[in-house]
C-alpha cells in the first residue's frame, strides 16, 4: 500500500521504548542463530497511552527525547528519523501482513546505551503523553543489561 494511503489506517500514536538484550543478541548472531529472543523478552517494549490519530499527527519539528536517571541520553526531531510513518508502513507491508492492533516502533535517535536494574527511564515525543518506567531485575543467565 502506498505511503499516502497509510494515514487513514493509523489508529493512533504513543511513546514506546524498544529494548534489546545486546549480550544475547551478540551471542546468537555470532553463532549464526536467529536473535529475535533478544528483542522479545518480558517487558521488552513499554508503551505509553495512545493518542488517537485525529488528535495528534507527527511533524518533522516534534522533539523526541529519552532520559535515564534524569540525564538526557537521546534527543532529536522526528524529521531527523530515517523513515516517516507512512513510508515505514509502506515498506513493512510489502514484507509483512499488518493488521488492526499491530504496533510498529519507528526507530530511535542516536544515543542508544545500556540500562541496568533500577534505572529510571523517561521517554517523550512532543505532543504525546510521556512514558516513564524503571528497569526491573534482568535474568542474569540471559544478560546483565538491556539497551534502549
Amino acid at each position: 500500500m502506498p505511503a499516502s494511503d497509510w494515514p487513514e489506517r493509523i489508529f493512533g500514536f504513543a511513546v514506546g521504548v524498544d529494548l534489546t538484550r545486546r549480550s544475547v543478541q551478540a551471542r546468537l548472531k555470532s553463532a549464526g542463530h536467529p536473535w529475535e529472543i533478544s528483542k522479545g523478552f518480558d517487558q521488552s517494549a513499554p508503551v505509553g497511552p495512545i493518542c488517537s490519530a485525529p488528535d495528534w499527527q507527527p511533524t518533522g519539528g516534534h522533539a523526541i527525547e529519552l532520559w535515564v536517571n534524569g540525564t538526557i541520553r537521546q534527543q532529536a526531531r522526528l524529521g531527523e528519523m530515517i523513515w516517516p510513518p507512512g513510508e515505514l508502513l509502506e515498506r513493512l507491508s510489502a514484507e509483512l501482513t499488518l493488521q488492526a492492533g499491530d504496533a510498529v516502533f519507528t526507530g530511535t535517535p542516536a544515543g542508544v546505551g545500556p540500562l541496568r536494574p533500577g534505572d529510571r527511564v523517561r521517554a517523550r515525543v512532543e505532543g504525546l503523553p510521556e512514558l516513564e518506567f524503571s528497569i526491573g531485575r534482568v535474568d542474569s543467565a540471559a544478560s546483565d543489561e538491556v539497551k534502549s
